[in-house]
């Protein structure tokens, strides 16, 4: 096989997962600047990818330019994870109706595999897992709503959604509760509930506000 050079898109494209992996993992901290030639000398590539990607991590909120300072990753404060929580909130509870009218039983038993992925991270105390687990659970349930722009918004915020789940340290206890929380969940889903199903999904979104806007008002 005749390997051929990658077009620069594809370069950026994977630098940039790379990086949001990286930032998603808490190897680079909150408000750490992101310095392009220091970059491009640990992935082995040219500064212009590099500047290419943080742009894209940039439009989905990741990260932020300062002019005359640099590339910095981003800090979700008490208004960004308001703002986030209550939009979630909103379209949690949309996905959730519309998917209670159109699950099937194979969809249904995906979802119970998920809780069960989570119930499983939360037993061995693997906090990244948790978090993979809980979003791929929420964004199967945007996917069974049939509504395409509905699942391009989750997309479009699931990683921010990843970063205030990593960085929000008071979010996942690791004691069962978030399991226990998405079971009525998925049940309603089951039940082919819409009402009930509308209703817990914007709870559980309005349930993080308690938890984490609310203590980071207080310790700002």
């Amino acid at each position: 096989m005749q390997l051929t050079a990658l077009p620069p898109t594809s370069k950026r494209d994977r630098v940039a997962n790379l990086l949001r992996e990286a930032i998603l993992a808490g190897e680079f901290a909150p408000g750490e600047r992101l310095i392009e030639s220091r970059l491009a000398r640990q992935l082995g590539t040219s500064q212009t990818p590099i500047r290419e990607a943080l742009v894209l991590l940039e439009r989905q909120g990741l990260v932020v330019k300062v002019n005359n300072r640099g590339t910095f990753v981003s800090r979700l404060h008490a208004r960004e994870l308001r703002e986030l929580f209550t939009l979630r909130a909103a379209i949690d509870a949309f996905a959730a109706r519309l998917a209670a009218e159109r699950a099937s039983e194979a969809d249904i038993a995906r979802l119970r595999e998920l809780l069960a992925r989570m119930r499983a991270a939360e037993q061995t105390g693997d906090l990244a897992a948790l978090t993979e687990a809980h979003l791929q659970l929420h964004e199967a349930i945007y996917r069974l709503s049939g509504h395409g722009l509905l699942a391009e918004v989750f997309d479009l915020i699931a990683p921010r959604m990843s970063q205030a789940l990593t960085f929000a340290e008071n979010l996942f206890k690791l004691d069962g509760d978030e399991t226990d929380c998405h079971v009525p969940l998925v049940d309603a889903l089951a039940a082919r509930n819409p009402e009930a199903a509308e209703r817990i999904a914007r709870e559980l979104a309005l349930g993080w506000i308690d938890q984490v806007v609310v203590e980071e008002e207080q310790g700002a």
